[in-house]
């Protein structure tokens, strides 16, 4: 067994019987470890017994959870997003009936289940501004691991299969490393003393994935995110934007290679015909047959339904090897595998988030403030990334609607205890049972 996989094996483990003694938050701890360093998709993890280890995780943090009582509740079950999120999932499990292909559909049927759970498992365990950040170190962390196996991995062409459960596509693993460069660049800001410039090497790693996978529309996604950040930070972080976004920029020059500059340079230049490159080409045609397969299949054709029907629907000269095509946008992967009501809960729960953050980022406190803004920023890379590409699978957007939730239940506890609102931020939720 190599050192790897006993230092896997430790933390893992190690970061459970924390869950127990200390907190829920070592827990998540646990399952964003193993999603970051995912075993099977490892050359270390062949030596290990496979434990299912994320599901592992989880049921004991959920266990932890329950051995640990809240002081006050703000129920889970009671929220807008919570409620979508779940009728998401029932209307999946009754599509079943109908799907194309029931054995695929499941496992989106599966998946969106987990993200009830997981969704539960961010607003409950993240009880004040201190295990937010802790989760958002969590994140940057994994991210930079991710970062890291990217710069020993890359070869002559674009980055694929580094990420792991998700994740090892290009589009998705540059999707995922968006968020973390937002996050970390937050938290420049947010953390004091010396581990806020661990942020520093580690955007530096984060942002050379992005580079390495080439994704435009993860690049995109930061621009916008960018943008919003800017346009609806204080005057106090936007002072520190200022510093950061010039920074990022200066790395991204600095280490972006001529693969990056020509896929980047491509969304706008024309070749010799005067016409658009063929990938910017195949998004419309892709589009055109998503909406006919939409409107002949009004109540979805099931998870991954719209490769299946690709071929009926798209020309040969667009399909990929495997004679299929996935849709290359989120939103039409949504309308077409869900339908019309799925697309409908989907929208409430992207919305929804979407409000939630903007209120959040206009209240008076400080701190609750710039971790809203911090997620809003998350968020808009996601969504802006995900028109260009099926992000559903990627569980990064659920962890920023969990946060969401979280963050607006720890403003509403705040209002209702005096004491609280003077500092969020300290731990006094979470008691033995």
């Amino acid at each position: 067994m190599s050192a790897t996989a006993v230092l896997f094996i430790l933390v893992f483990f190690a970061a459970l019987l924390l869950s127990f003694l200390k907190h829920p938050k070592y827990g998540l701890f646990a399952y964003l470890w193993v999603f970051y360093n995912h075993p099977p998709s490892r050359w270390w993890g062949q030596t290990l017994p496979d434990l299912r280890w994320s599901l592992l995780a989880a049921v004991v943090t959920l266990i932890s959870v329950i051995i640990f009582k809240r002081a006050k509740k703000v129920k889970w079950s009671r929220q807008f997003i919570s409620i979508s999120l779940i009728l998401f999932a029932l209307w999946l499990w009754i599509e079943n009936s109908w799907a194309l292909d029931t054995k695929l559909h499941q496992e989106g049927c599966i998946l969106i289940t987990k993200y009830v759970v997981l969704s539960y498992l961010f607003f409950t365990i993240v009880e004040d501004l201190s295990v937010l950040r802790f989760i958002a170190w969590t994140h940057v962390t994994g991210c930079f691991i991710l970062g890291w196996i990217a710069r020993a991995e890359a070869g002559g062409g674009r980055l694929e299969g580094v990420g792991g459960p998700g994740i090892d596509d290009a589009n998705t693993l540059a999707m995922q490393l968006a968020t973390g460069v937002v996050m970390g660049g937050f938290l420049l800001f947010i953390q004091s003393g010396y581990k806020k410039w661990f942020s520093l090497p580690a955007l530096a790693f984060i942002l050379n994935g992005i580079i390495l996978a080439s994704s435009r529309g993860a690049m995109l996604g930061l621009v916008g995110g960018g943008f919003v950040a800017t346009l609806f930070s204080p005057t106090k972080i936007k002072k520190w934007l200022f510093i950061v976004i010039p920074l990022a920029v200066v790395m991204l020059n600095f280490l972006a290679h001529d693969i990056f500059w020509e896929r980047w340079s491509s969304i706008w230049e024309k070749d010799e015909s005067g016409e658009y490159e063929e990938s910017a080409q195949s998004r419309f045609v892709i589009i055109k047959a998503g909406l006919q397969m939409a409107k002949d299949y009004p109540l979805g054709a099931g998870h991954r339904g719209h490769n299946l029907l690709s071929p009926k629907y798209i020309p040969e000269e667009y399909l990929a090897g495997n004679g299929m095509r996935a849709a290359h946008n989120t939103v039409m992967a949504v309308l077409v595998e869900f339908g019309f009501v799925g697309l409908a809960l989907y929208s409430f729960l992207i919305i929804g988030t979407g409000i939630d953050l903007l209120k959040l980022c206009k209240i008076k406190s400080e701190k609750i403030q710039i971790y809203a803004i911090m997620l809003l920023t998350a968020f808009c890379c996601y969504f802006i990334a995900g028109q260009f590409s099926n992000y559903i699978k990627a569980e990064v957007w659920i962890w920023i609607v969990g946060l969401t939730q979280a963050l607006k239940k720890i403003h509403i506890t705040a209002n209702d205890s005096p004491g609280l609102a003077q500092n969020p931020g300290r731990q006094v939720y979470y008691r033995h049972g």
